[in-house]
């Protein structure tokens, strides 16, 4: 049989097999099922649209123009060899996409570091709150508008409900949370209060029923930070800037003491005696910046920005305080941050790291 003859039986719909030319595999018909089938079959529908569209073949049919890339299987073909070769390499092939799909979600979690709250949830890595309230459409609204437009709204109403009462079980230090500040304090509750208002809308569902889901993110940083952490527990421990610097930043590795993050952590020597906390750090870049940052890879923390080229590196020997927040480090490690012949500016701007399981 020739390749126009080839091309008749694939457009009568008629029994038997091909082989690509592109691929090398065997093709099956219309009524031979394989592993494969369901596959091949909206790909011939797809390659068929690109192949009309194509410029250079515009006034060609897809059965002329898949005449030319066609050839006969001999007679000797065997049909049950093909199909469990097929089914073979159709494992092979959603195992190989299960697989990279499994090491993307694991890269992805492992580079994320969050604490859900309620309906909420905090990035200690990028030192946000999120939070997302849904909206149902109102059924006596007037027009289909009106109706997205109040689901709209409910859904962010509901969504500052929930962000605030994240807000609330963020952990300022080992001993404290927000709620704990708010209820001590009218000022900071109605500040924090403010700062949830002001909260921005970062995504928007509109679901198939009329309802709305809508997600609100605030920062840690900045607003928050200077709210809950009084001016007055910022830069009363002196920091030693003689000569040039010899460390960039410093990188705490707390790997396997499982510690919960803060705002304002604090790093004790193993006599309990402070070398670095917000007693070390300027207002201005605590604020701009919190106090420490949370990672959970000691290479990429190594390399990250905030503690740039040359981190001086920490291991912890435990956690520290009610709330598992603070870290103790060697005396032999401490008298290292607190050694005055040094240059140890970076602490007073916070490149401090802290890597957590």
């Amino acid at each position: 049989m020739d390749a126009d003859g080839i091309a008749h039986n694939l457009q009568n719909k008629n029994d038997g097999f091909v082989k690509s030319r592109h691929s090398g595999l065997p093709v099956p018909g219309r009524q031979v099922k394989t592993g494969v089938q369901s596959i091949y079959n909206p790909l011939k529908r797809l390659d068929s649209g690109f192949r009309r569209n194509d410029e250079n073949r515009a006034k060609k049919t897809f059965y002329e123009i898949i005449k030319n890339d066609l050839t006969v299987i001999p007679d000797n073909f065997n049909v049950k060899e093909a199909n469990m070769r097929n089914n073979r390499g159709l494992m092979q092939v959603l195992f190989a996409v299960f697989f990279l799909t499994l090491c993307t979600n694991f890269a992805w979690s492992q580079q994320s570091l969050i604490q859900t709250i309620g309906n909420g949830e905090i990035n200690w890595a990028d030192q946000a709150i999120r939070a997302t309230g849904s909206g149902a459409p109102n059924p006596d609204a007037p027009n289909i508008a009106a109706a997205r437009l109040g689901a709209e709204r409910a859904a962010k109403a509901d969504a500052l409900r929930n962000i605030l009462e994240t807000v609330k079980g963020v952990r300022i230090d080992s001993q404290t949370l927000v709620v704990n500040a708010m209820t001590q304090s009218d000022v900071i509750r109605t500040q924090v209060q403010g700062i949830v208002r002001g909260a921005r809308t970062v995504n928007t569902r509109y679901l198939s029923d009329g309802a709305v889901e809508v997600t609100v993110e605030i920062s840690m940083a900045g607003q928050l930070t200077q709210t809950v952490l009084p001016p007055g527990s910022f830069g009363t421990q002196p920091v030693p800037k003689a000569g040039s610097p010899v460390y960039t930043g410093v990188v705490f590795d707390s790997r396997g003491l499982d510690i919960r993050p803060a705002m304002s952590p604090k790093i004790l020597d193993e006599e309990g005696r402070e070398v670095y906390g917000s007693a070390f750090v300027s207002q201005e870049w605590a604020t701009k910046y919190g106090i420490v940052g949370y990672v959970k890879d000691l290479d990429a923390a190594k390399k990250n920005d905030r503690v740039a080229a040359n981190p001086y590196v920490v291991k912890a020997v435990k956690v520290s305080g009610p709330g598992s927040s603070d870290l103790v480090i060697s005396n032999a490690d401490a008298q290292g941050l607190k050694d005055m012949s040094k240059n140890l500016s970076f602490l007073e701007q916070c490149r401090v790291l802290v890597v957590v399981d």
